[in-house]
């Protein structure tokens, strides 16, 4: 009896210890940005494609610039992910409003909580939905 209680225990404890999954912020965006990279050539609606090359633009360029200077590479990646959104497919569309809230927020001044982590999760999170739609209904909605 005490065998099993002592086994089940253990059992227990190894399903609850970490498994080494934690990334670091740069490694989360670097595979996101690389999983993005590999569908990118996949054919969309000609007339949407000049926005995904602003959007990407400009979250390179958000990367880039410091959190104060960041209001105006907010607002062009909202415009640019509010034109997507009508096209994306239906289980992306929440995700993608949700990023458009969040860009819209940076760009009305929002920013006393924005840390450049905060804005290197949220262009990581914006790049993985990208290559989640790409790999899916490529924004032919």
């Amino acid at each position: 009896m005490v065998k099993k209680l002592l086994l089940i225990l253990l059992c227990f404890l190894m399903a609850c210890a970490p498994r080494g999954e934690s990334h670091s912020l740069s490694q989360v965006l670097e595979s996101a940005k690389f999983r993005y990279a590999k569908v990118q050539q996949v054919q969309v609606p000609g007339d949407l494609m000049p926005n995904l090359q602003v959007l990407v633009g400009s979250l390179e360029s958000l990367l880039k610039n410091s959190v104060s200077s960041a209001k105006s590479d907010a607002k062009q990646v909202a415009s640019a992910i509010d034109i997507l959104v009508g096209h994306a497919g239906y289980t992306n569309r929440p995700a993608f409003g949700e990023l458009l809230y969040q860009y819209l927020a940076i760009s009305n001044g929002e920013t006393s909580r924005v840390s450049d982590a905060t804005i290197k999760l949220l262009v990581s999170r914006t790049y993985s939905l990208l290559a989640s739609e790409l790999e899916t209904t490529q924004f032919k909605i």
